[in-house]
């Protein structure tokens, strides 16, 4: 399976928990949605990482940062742009929803989240053609 292929899945999930029941089983609206705000934000790491084929093999720490970085490097190209402020939107959202249980929700639409995270996953390209 490749990158792109674990994003489509990663996003397919973050919208399909959205359909099940899970409150009945006890699970609260705040970590279903925390479950899927964390998987919109891998799901679009992964998109992006498709594409940079040397980060894919790097061992370092620091993956998450580098690929700001990268985008931080194309400011120039209007979709990149965009790119980088929902990924770093996201990144926001899931350090609260995998590392502050203490926090309130954050006020966000998850529909909105997640159609923007599927035209970027579905996007021929997310950096320009060098």
């Amino acid at each position: 399976m490749n990158h792109t292929d674990y994003a489509i899945e990663l996003n397919d999930f973050s919208y399909k928990i959205e359909t099940i029941d899970l409150t009945s089983l006890g699970v609260s609206e705040e970590t279903i949605k925390r479950v899927r705000v964390s998987k919109l934000y891998y799901a679009l790491f992964h998109r992006v990482l498709e594409e940079l084929p040397d980060l894919q093999k790097s061992t370092a720490p620091g993956k998450h940062e580098q690929i700001v970085q990268r985008l931080e490097k194309h400011s120039g190209n209007l979709h990149t742009e965009k790119v980088l402020k929902h990924f770093k939107d996201l990144k926001m959202m899931r350090e609260w929803a995998d590392y502050q249980p203490s926090l309130s929700t954050p006020n966000s639409n998850m529909s909105v989240l997640f159609k923007k995270t599927y035209s970027f996953i579905m996007c021929a390209k997310i950096f320009p053609s060098q």
